[in-house]
């Protein structure tokens, strides 16, 4: 039997398997850009999703903080069971919003769905981005 050879030099018979190999490729980095894109904004989503469903318990604790131009935000932290937290927050604009611990490098990270409010606390400091602005700057726990 004579077996035809690919652009390779393989035969066809072993093609299956550079095609299953691109196939997976391709699949890896469809994933990829969607996660890029989304910019994670499916995170807050799910944990909001998994706290409200499960009822869980947790450690609660209040600050306020006091920020540049007379402003100051209010928040109680819900570190919940499983490492889930979310933070209640109470601006000095009126607003008031619950937001998901997101992924952070340092510090604690709270944000929107949309990623379109952020609240970053790391000690005793504390700030907001509304838009990629900050909003609510030098903030510290009165």
């Amino acid at each position: 039997m004579i077996l035809k050879k690919n652009v390779w030099g393989r035969g066809y018979r072993s093609g299956w398997k550079i095609q299953l190999v691109r196939i997976v490729l391709l699949i890896l980095i469809i994933i990829g850009l969607v996660l890029i894109f989304t910019r994670g904004s499916w995170v807050p989503k799910v944990v909001n999703s998994i706290v409200q469903s499960e009822g869980l318990t947790g450690q609660v604790i209040n600050a306020t903080f006091v920020c540049e131009g007379n402003k100051s935000i209010g928040a109680t932290f819900h570190n919940y069971q499983r490492g889930v937290s979310a933070v209640d927050l109470k601006l000095s604009d009126g607003r008031e919003m619950t937001l998901s611990q997101a992924i952070s490098a340092s510090g604690a990270r709270y944000a929107s769905a949309d990623e379109s409010f952020v609240f970053w606390n790391k000690g005793d400091t504390a700030f907001i981005t509304e838009q990629d602005q900050n909003t609510y700057t030098d903030c510290v726990v009165k």
